[in-house]
């Protein structure tokens, strides 16, 4: 019904997580037969050169620890914690998952964008909405940038980290937006503003100015 309009932005999800619903806002495996078979598939085509299982995990061993779990195996939560003494957990293996996560939803992406381009036409812009999760650990403009015609950032929270976070989620090459921004309510102890109308208003202006200062194409608040 609106293929022929010129004025619509497609954001295919909203602050996304990858990819189990008792972790969200974090990448974290699911579990199910179907994320394993995925992750065994993208493992395989990650080390083309293994042809067993064995044979993965002399390669997997150069590059995260392998204990008593299979070489195929997902990493486990604990994989995740940052620790100075790592035991038998497998931090790099838990950073292979990461690799996985970004590759995966920029699948996803892909596959949403193809279908809406093909069906109301090239001039519908897609997008995915992120906040300052995307600069940590969820999925990252970085890596889904080439799925969307334009990448976008969502600074809410990180007041301290304005320009950081405009920078680092900035991809060469392709158009940057802070699509949602704004000035979260914060409450002192006895629950009055912890802003006052004027440091609000002043927090609003950094935020709109450094979205050019950034690189970006600009805001919307």
């Amino acid at each position: 019904r609106f293929k022929d309009a010129k004025e619509i932005l497609w954001d295919l999800i909203n602050e996304p997580s990858f990819c189990s619903a008792k972790h969200l806002w974090s990448v974290r495996p699911n579990g199910d037969e179907f994320e394993i078979a995925a992750w065994n598939n993208w493992l395989r085509a990650r080390f083309p050169q293994a042809t067993t299982e064995h044979a993965l995990r002399d390669i997997c061993a150069t590059t995260f620890r392998v204990s008593k779990r299979r070489a195929l195996d997902l990493p486990d939560p604990e994989d995740f914690r940052e620790m100075h003494l790592h035991g038998d957990r497998c931090p790099l293996k838990a950073a292979a998952y990461r690799f996985f996560a970004q590759d995966m939803f920029t699948a996803w992406a892909t596959r949403l964008r193809d279908v809406i381009k093909r069906e109301a036409g090239p001039g519908h812009l897609v997008t995915v909405g992120q906040d300052e999760g995307g600069a940590y650990d969820r999925p990252s403009t970085q890596f889904h940038s080439r799925a969307v015609d334009f990448t976008c950032l969502h600074n809410w929270w990180a007041n301290d980290d304005l320009l950081w976070d405009g920078i680092v989620t900035k991809v060469p090459g392709t158009t940057h937006l802070v699509e949602e921004t704004g000035v979260m309510m914060y409450e002192d102890q006895l629950g009055k503003p912890w802003l006052s109308e004027e440091a609000a208003a002043a927090l609003l202006d950094r935020k709109c100015a450094y979205a050019f200062a950034a690189g970006g194409a600009g805001f919307i608040e």
